[in-house]
């Protein structure tokens, strides 16, 4: 068997999907402000890892991109705080949390994360 973080020398993307999250009420939407990863960093300083991490609303099969985590500017454990995007959807009765990363030698580990979201007064 094969064995590595390259696919035989060439770059491959690693993608986490998460289940759709209603955080325990379904029927009230939400107002996703941020997310935190608690992520392990570069095992040493010449890798360049990085994360991207995108979302989905309810169920929807398109995507919305966050900002790019960068593995290499810590030691310890990295709390990472990615805010949603500013005039993106981020409303919504349930999110999906995409993680990828795209390359060679690029070992990570996601320890953890929390959502902070706001309740919505429904009509």
């Amino acid at each position: 068997l094969d064995t590595g973080t390259d696919d035989d020398g060439a770059a491959f993307t690693s993608l986490i999907r998460t289940k759709a999250y209603d955080f325990g009420d379904p029927d009230t939407r939400k107002q996703f402000t941020q997310l935190t990863l608690d992520l392990e960093p570069e095992p040493n300083g010449s890798d360049v890892i990085t994360l991207t991490p995108a979302y989905r609303i309810d169920r929807d099969t398109a995507t919305i991109s966050m900002s790019n985590i960068d593995l290499g500017e810590d030691w310890g454990i990295i709390r990472a705080d990615v805010p949603f995007p500013a005039g993106s959807d981020t409303e919504g009765r349930y999110l999906t949390l995409d993680i990828s990363v795209a390359g060679t030698n690029q070992p990570h580990r996601i320890y953890g994360g929390r959502i902070r979201y706001f309740p919505l007064r429904g009509d």
